[in-house]
């Protein structure tokens, strides 16, 4: 595991435990993923290594940018001229106050931290608590050729009953394979490509 994914995984597993006692694992997960998203933002992370910018106004900049994003995804307007304390206010008010309090607070103490760039991390882990408390697995698709929506709810299905879990299927083109499919979910890999035969034919030939 990564630094910063040894440094995500206690915050995510806090979050992920605090969104089940308030039954809403969509909302914080989609709150979450709004201010992880400022996280990454080009301007936000020249601003970060900009030395004439302390601290705190950089901590009270991200957090009202991230809380703008927020409002837009919620489909509300921030008030205009909008600074910090008028924004958190604002969102207080429209957003659940629990969540929003608890995941306002998580960043003061990563920025405070110098760990803001773990935030990303953190909400892949809490959508990753999140899936298995659902029991959602993520998997992958690959195809010589585009599959059209018929076929993709066909081989979702049939990969359901598979694994006997609930799958969320990513769907990629690589022209490389050939043709046939290479299909990933987690550690189990299904390689029914034109060039994964072709490769193993190559290894029992050379033997």
């Amino acid at each position: 595991m990564t630094e910063l994914g040894k440094i995500a995984q206690p915050y995510a597993r806090a979050l992920f435990e605090l969104a089940q006692e308030d039954k809403d694992l969509v909302g914080w997960g989609q709150h979450l993923d709004s201010m992880a998203g400022v996280v990454v933002d080009s301007a936000v992370v020249e601003l970060a290594k900009n030395p004439r910018i302390d601290a705190e106004r950089f901590e009270k900049f991200v957090l009202t940018v991230m809380q703008i994003a927020i409002l837009n995804g919620a489909g509300r307007a921030a008030p205009p001229d909008a600074d910090f304390d008028l924004v958190n206010e604002f969102v207080a008010r429209v957003i659940l106050r629990v969540r929003h309090v608890k995941i306002v607070n998580l960043v003061k103490i990563l920025v405070r931290n110098n760990r803001l760039a773990a935030l990303p991390q953190i909400a892949r882990l809490f959508a990753a608590h999140r899936a298995a408390a659902e029991r959602v697995i993520e998997a992958e698709m690959t195809t010589a050729t585009e599959m059209n929506e018929s076929q993709r709810k066909e081989f979702t299905v049939a990969l359901q009953v598979k694994l006997e879990r609930k799958v969320k299927l990513h769907f990629s083109v690589d022209p490389e394979l050939i043709g046939g499919a290479v299909v990933r979910a987690g550690d189990w890999v299904m390689d029914e490509s034109v060039r994964g035969q072709l490769q193993k034919l190559r290894v029992a030939v050379a033997r």
